[in-house]
């Protein structure tokens, strides 16, 4: 992953979906809240107050999860309309009707 990753940064390749990345951020969106919960109640448990805050910081890697998700759901569809690309009300450059052609049509 490394490797495409820093390829597809200097422009030697083209960005791809990523099914593995939807998969594991579907999969830590649903562990880290278990996970969370678990490590909290293990840091009770043992009088631990570095464990306990710890587990408070974990919701948010559950939103950073929740967060990656959508975008790399929307990047698998059109990029160019995800929200975070396109302000309410207009498309993004080269769309028509609010929606993107896919790469492979340009």
């Amino acid at each position: 992953m490394i490797v495409v990753s820093v390829r597809t940064l200097l422009g030697a390749a083209e960005p791809d979906h990523s099914g593995a990345g939807i998969v594991l951020a579907a999969v830590s969106l649903v562990v880290m809240p278990v996970l969370s919960w678990a490590e909290r109640r293990t840091g009770r448990e043992l009088g631990s107050a570095p464990a306990v805050a710890d587990s408070k910081q974990t919701p948010l890697c559950t939103c950073l999860s929740g967060a990656l998700l959508v975008g790399l759901v929307a990047w698998r569809g059109d990029a160019c309309c995800a929200p975070a690309t396109v302000a309410p009300g207009q498309g993004a450059p080269g769309c028509t009707d609010g929606c993107c052609p896919s790469p492979d049509r340009h």
